[in-house]
């Protein structure tokens, strides 16, 4: 049987939904989220990319029961990123492109760090490297440049960079305009 108070919420959603009228219900604090400290943290101090970069992004957003701390979210996001981990390196070079998490903009060295892993990564990271090209990251666009990522990721089977190519290709924002091809990467 449950407790008189859970009778009385369930009693007081049941009339709710019958005569579409709300109830005043009391929040009841849920114990402090402790994943970051108790999950995470002790996995990525030793050395766990996947628990460095869960706590990088814990930090990064205030979630798992810490606060929001752009340079801790940047060295556990560095650690992720040394221990091999591929979204790391990533979210890293992304945050140097706009100047995040307590960073000075480096467009430079975030496009260099961007290309390497496009360059020997997946279709993912090609597709994200021409979508910073392109200026949807906030960059300046290069749209030529961003149509060569696109292609070389749609080719792998990257279906959001099929989209973007051929719409490069209809608007003709690559120098040139051909819709006969962006319809063939639609």
């Amino acid at each position: 049987m449950p407790k008189p108070s859970l009778r009385i919420f369930i009693l007081c959603i049941s009339l709710a939904s019958i005569v579409g009228v709300g109830c005043v219900v009391i929040p009841i604090p849920a114990d402090k989220d402790r994943t970051a400290d108790t999950v995470y943290r002790p996995k990525a101090e030793r050395g766990d990319p996947v628990a460095a970069l869960q706590l990088a992004l814990a930090y990064r957003f205030g979630t798992a029961g810490v606060d929001k701390d752009e340079k801790a979210a940047w060295q556990w996001l560095t650690k992720a990123a040394e221990a091999g981990s591929m979204e790391a390196r990533m979210m890293r070079a992304e945050a140097l492109w706009r100047g995040d998490l307590g960073q000075s903009r480096q467009p430079a060295v975030a496009l260099a760090a961007m290309t390497q892993l496009a360059g020997s990564g997946t279709s993912e990271q090609q597709a994200h490297l021409a979508a910073l090209l392109e200026g949807d990251l906030g960059g300046e666009a290069q749209p030529a440049e961003a149509a060569l990522w696109y292609e070389k990721a749609a080719r792998r089977g990257h279906r959001y960079a099929a989209q973007r190519l051929g719409l490069l290709l209809e608007t003709g924002r690559i120098g040139r305009q051909d819709k006969v091809m962006a319809l063939a990467w639609y």
